[in-house]
């Protein structure tokens, strides 16, 4: 690529204020930058310090979360488990209801 050509992408990127479309990239990375949590309720004290260290954490990457509440709930928390993978999320963090792992 010239340098002109390449001078006038820069330029029509700048002007269009163009963001790149992160579903599209993923499909060429094979990498969604989306990392899923599910959380055992969203209400309890404890969840929105969790949320916020997680999502602190992830300000200096480029990953983004999916939040899921099980609302206390086995079977929701097990439905949204599997949503979150369906959604090719590259990592999942579970805050569980209890300590009984089930075979999802």
């Amino acid at each position: 690529m010239s340098e002109a050509t390449k001078n006038k992408i820069e330029a029509t990127i700048a002007k269009l204020h163009y963001q790149p479309n992160r579903n599209a990239q993923s499909l060429k990375t094979n990498q969604s930058y989306l990392l899923g949590v599910s959380v055992a309720d969203i209400s309890n004290p404890y969840t929105p310090r969790l949320l916020k260290g997680i999502n602190d954490y992830l300000q200096s990457t480029r990953y983004q979360i999916m939040i899921m509440d099980a609302d206390n709930s086995v079977q929701l928390e097990q439905a949204n488990i599997q949503k979150l993978l369906r959604d090719e999320i590259d990592g999942l963090l579970l805050q569980p209801l209890n300590n009984q792992a089930k075979k999802l």
